[in-house]
């Protein structure tokens, strides 16, 4: 699990992500999910969406380790128990 602080930009973003190969990237559906998942998705690496209810109900249930929410869809995914929202196709989707 790879962690920093950044500016809230896309090249930042961008230069986060670009520092890693094919990363497994775990994502919550909030508001702005899209441009951030095309990012991620552009440079190679594998994005799951988590389906952010049924992500929260999971964690508290399944891992017993004290997790802050942000760290609990990457260890769902960790161990293939990630409950994963729709993704519609990347062209046309609604912005």
């Amino acid at each position: 699990m790879f962690s920093e602080r950044f500016a809230n930009t896309p090249e930042e973003l961008k230069r986060f992500l670009s520092k890693y190969q094919r990363a497994r990237i775990a994502m919550e559906a909030t508001y702005c999910w899209q441009p951030v998942y095309d990012l991620a998705e552009s440079l190679g690496h594998e994005v799951h969406l988590a389906h952010p209810k049924e992500t929260r109900l999971i964690a508290k249930r399944r891992i017993k380790i004290d997790a802050r929410d942000l760290e609990a869809p990457a260890q769902l995914l960790e161990l293939d128990w990630l409950p994963e929202a729709y993704v519609p196709q990347a062209h046309p989707r609604p912005a």
